[in-house]
């Protein structure tokens, strides 16, 4: 699976976005890979309430 900017920078600008309302808006960005994207804001989401600590690192994708 590969990541592309467009969907990496879509992630980090939306990180404290509900990541079932941009499901729903994925006509929207066509460019991104919508379906990783919620995935990855979801486990990122959980990993700040978690571990705090994963959340903190940059770059850290996880496994969906």
């Amino acid at each position: 699976m590969e990541i592309t900017p467009q969907t990496m920078a879509f992630i980090e600008a939306h990180a404290n976005d509900d990541p079932r309302a941009l499901a729903l808006q994925a006509a929207k960005y066509p460019e991104v890979d919508m379906p990783l994207a919620v995935r990855q804001l979801a486990a990122r989401q959980l990993a700040a309430r978690k571990i705090p600590s994963w959340h903190r690192t940059a770059g850290l994708w996880y496994p969906c």
